[in-house]
């Protein structure tokens, strides 16, 4: 399963969640008019429960740009939602007056605490494949500027086999990675090249690449 399916799949547990509130909300506002003896706890209770549907809410709206962008501006934000849902949820359920309306919001609290430690593992994912893909093309770009001055041939092949990883890692496409391959395969044994790459050589290359190409695979399971 995709990276980005897993998160619309958790985007679609906090809405879930979100409706579930707002039912709540709905039920506990219809029962205000009817049970008089009752106004001061219902009012609390849906004040509270009013409440954390915002929370929610500003959370599922933080998720949905970082599926848009992946930017780290986005991803602060959301981080910055869930903290603060994190540390209030305790407290807005605690002052629920109705017993068996805070068992229930205490069970959506729950499942978004499962969400949360998925979105974490999702994070970590693609935390170590952005780390490998600087670390991959700030190698392939130092390649092509020892090559480019006297042989600018090879480091046109480098430069090729740069843009197929990058597409590859952009879409998944297999295309891509048999394109790398074969730039690859063609750089093999020729000595300017396998100097310029580095200690690894071209081989130590290849390797990186595959390492890339299986995070992608992870993305896909």
């Amino acid at each position: 399963m995709r990276i980005r399916t897993k998160l619309i799949i958790g985007s679609s547990v906090l809405v879930a969640v979100s409706a579930m509130i707002g039912s709540i909300s709905l039920i506990a506002e219809s029962r205000t008019t009817s049970a008089k003896g009752k106004l001061g706890e219902m009012a609390t209770d849906l004040a509270v429960i009013t409440e954390m549907s915002a929370e929610l809410f500003a959370v599922r709206m933080s998720v949905k740009d970082f599926l848009l962008t992946s930017s780290d501006e986005n991803r602060a934000a959301f981080e910055a939602r869930a903290e603060r849902f994190d540390t209030s949820s305790d407290e807005m359920i605690s002052v629920l007056q109705n017993a068996r309306r805070a068992e229930l919001i205490r069970l959506i609290d729950q499942r978004y605490d499962d969400y949360r430690a998925a979105f974490g593992t999702v994070l970590e994912v693609m935390d170590e494949r952005d780390a490998l893909l600087a670390e991959f093309t700030a190698g392939t770009d130092a390649t092509i500027d020892r090559l480019a001055a006297n042989d600018p041939q090879a480091a046109l092949g480098v430069f090729k086999s740069e843009v197929a990883a990058l597409q590859y890692m952009r879409t998944g496409d297999e295309r891509y990675a048999d394109d790398f391959v074969a730039q690859v395969d063609a750089m093999r044994g020729v000595g300017p090249v396998e100097a310029a790459v580095g200690p690894s050589g071209v081989e130590g290359y290849a390797q990186t690449f595959a390492r890339l190409r299986g995070l992608v695979a992870e993305r896909d399971r």
